[in-house]
């Protein structure tokens, strides 16, 4: 109701449900930190003790979100020190560009994309500042990073709590493989970047529609345990793109004919 355009939506109107599980709800589907950003400022209402609630986790959101920057910032002074410039993938890019805060657009992990010529440069970059690797390297490369201090503990499942866990998650390939033989290919268009600067960081982040391709395919891929954050996400990339003139839906289907990718982008698309 939000997104067409609704103002004073009530969470719940008839009182149906209980404020825990509208919490849950919130919480798993990744947009109660919205949902308390939008009672906040009128787009939303909600009978007090929800909006308390929603509002709690927008607070924990913001203070994960700060934390996340402040812990991932030597990682990224220590890959420049290197000549290593990464491209700044999902969440730590559309956060910043494309939700008022970062703390809305909530993250598990930063993502990271350098070039495969870069991995050593990469790794003994992260090695260097007491960053180590918590899994084996996939192929195409993708290996998942926790920096010094982070405690491994789970502190909730109930709230994003700040203190939760959080990866670095270095890749060095947009494909997207979905099983054997079925790979989004989207490498070839990996020129499609464009400066975009992270809390006073200079860095690369896709342009559309490169980006609305691989945030529709990411989506796609894991559809089994989707959030509609994701969804949101990528109306909020369209909606933006559009209004600046900077996505063309002629070069987005040109694009997904040319890689192959169309139907890989469909079901996320479609919904």
């Amino acid at each position: 109701a939000v997104l067409a355009g609704g103002i004073g939506v009530h969470i719940d109107p008839d009182n149906a449900h209980a404020t825990y599980a509208l919490l849950i709800a919130g919480h798993t589907s990744g947009i109660g930190t919205l949902l308390g950003r939008w009672i906040a400022d009128g787009t939303a209402a909600a009978r007090e003790d929800v909006a308390r609630g929603f509002s709690t986790q927008l607070a924990h959101a913001r203070r994960r979100a700060e934390r996340m920057t402040r812990e991932v910032a030597p990682a990224l002074d220590a890959l420049e020190a290197r000549g290593v410039k990464p491209i700044a993938l999902r969440g730590f890019h559309t956060s910043r560009v494309y939700f008022e805060e970062p703390g809305l657009r909530r993250m598990a992990d930063v993502d990271l994309l350098v070039a495969p010529r870069q991995i050593d440069e990469a790794e003994a970059a992260l090695h260097e500042i007491g960053f180590r690797p918590t899994t084996p390297v996939l192929r195409p490369y993708r290996r998942d990073w926790i920096g010094p201090g982070v405690s491994s503990e789970i502190f909730s499942v109930e709230v994003e709590d700040e203190r939760n866990r959080w990866n670095l998650d270095l890749h060095a390939s947009l494909d997207r493989l979905f099983h054997p033989g079925a790979v989004a290919r989207l490498d070839s268009e990996l020129d499609e970047v464009e400066p975009i600067d992270i809390d006073g960081r200079s860095l690369l982040g896709l342009r559309a529609p490169l980006l609305l391709l691989w945030l529709a395919c990411h989506c796609s891929q894991e559809l089994h345990a989707n959030r509609l954050l994701r969804l949101v996400e990528i109306v909020r990339v369209i909606r933006a793109n559009l209004a600046s003139g900077r996505l063309d839906w002629d070069e987005f289907l040109s694009m997904t004919k040319r890689t192959g990718a169309a139907r890989y982008a469909f079901p996320a698309l479609a919904l």
